[in-house]
């Protein structure tokens, strides 16, 4: 119980355009439309050290193409690990490190790193639960070079009964 394959598969109709010709029906096939392939594999790890941590260690592998033309096509990988400190109490907290990146065959490829740590603190009283995270990215996304700079966020998730809750999380990224 600590090796874990993820994987899907998935063969799609989709529109090229939205101003284009639009049909009601996804199995008719007309000008704009194309065929859509895509793959998904992520293989993980998790378990326990002594001491009561908690770790998650995964690889993402995605690729996706378009019948029509390279233009939609791109390929993702993602690694990421996680450490969790079991919850002792009311406060637990957590420590995540990942990269991602995202190739186009006809665009520039994208990177993001980050480093990230989450306090929680559990009131349940209250059924409540409060975190505050903060780190750093490094990130090519959102302009063409890459910038780096610290992050921070805010979390509370309200459940006072099974079939209620409330979720709320904010966070700033660059």
């Amino acid at each position: 119980n600590q090796g874990f394959l993820e994987a899907s598969a998935n063969i799609s109709r989709e529109a090229i355009s939205a101003y284009g010709i639009q049909s009601s029906d996804p199995a008719l096939v007309n000008a704009n439309t194309t065929e859509v392939r895509s793959l998904r594999i992520s293989p993980s790890l998790r378990g326990q050290f002594p001491g009561l941590w908690n770790y998650d260690a995964r690889i993402e592998y995605g690729t996706t193409r378009s019948g029509t033309d390279a233009v939609g096509d791109s390929t993702a990988g993602k690694a990421s690990v996680q450490f969790n400190r079991s919850q002792q109490g009311r406060v637990s907290w957590s420590l995540l490190a990942q990269t991602a990146v995202l190739k186009y065959t006809s665009t520039r490829d994208t990177t993001d790193e980050r480093i990230v740590t989450t306090a929680n603190v559990d009131v349940p009283e209250a059924d409540l639960k409060v975190s505050l995270d903060g780190g750093y990215e490094h990130s090519n996304v959102t302009t063409v070079d890459t910038q780096g700079d610290y992050t921070w966020g805010a979390g509370i998730v309200w459940a006072p009964s099974p079939r209620t809750r409330l979720d709320a999380h904010y966070e700033k990224r660059q």
